[in-house]
């Protein structure tokens, strides 16, 4: 394809429009969806992957981006922009495939967050060991029975952070 390439949507599935909650349509001259890199920075629609494909006349895989819906909020996705060739093997469009990953996403943060509690857990736990080794040879108590008493006693705590509400 020669010169600019300023598109519009032919034809869509009705998923498409439950993504954008409005019926699907997308000019590079009207800014109806706003794009971001995953870092949150502004992706022009001249960079986007469907551009890319266009341009280069390549798929692009791998990528992801962040879609911004007309009522603000911000959807992940992984975009799969394909080509189109006429018999001649002309450039004759593309197709673009969007797949959600909101749900993977919000996976990934709960697992972070709880990585990180437990590395909290286990620095605090090393640290009250730490501490209690060290006043019990100071009192000259024995050492592996303070450490069991300490180590029990912190079991019983995770033992009950677990049973809470909402910690899924």
């Amino acid at each position: 394809m020669d010169g600019p390439v300023i598109g519009d949507i032919l034809h869509k599935l009705s998923c498409g429009e439950k993504l954008n909650r409005y019926p699907a349509r997308l000019r590079a001259k009207d800014g109806t969806w706003r794009l971001y890199d995953t870092d949150g920075t502004l992706l022009p629609h001249d960079q986007c992957p469907m551009a890319v494909a266009l341009k280069e006349n390549r798929p692009v895989r791998g990528a992801e981006a962040i879609a911004e819906r007309s009522d603000g909020t911000r959807i992940p996705f992984i975009p799969y922009p394909t080509p189109l060739h006429d018999a001649g093997g002309k450039l004759i469009g593309a197709i673009n495939m969007l797949v959600n990953i909101t749900e993977c996403k919000q996976a990934e943060n709960r697992q972070k967050l709880l990585i990180d509690q437990l590395n909290h857990r286990v620095k605090n736990t090393l640290a009250t060991v730490e501490i209690d080794t060290l006043a019990a040879h100071d009192l000259g108590l024995p050492i592996q029975g303070q450490m069991i008493g300490v180590l029990g006693h912190q079991y019983m705590s995770d033992a009950r952070l677990c049973r809470q509400p909402g910690l899924d």
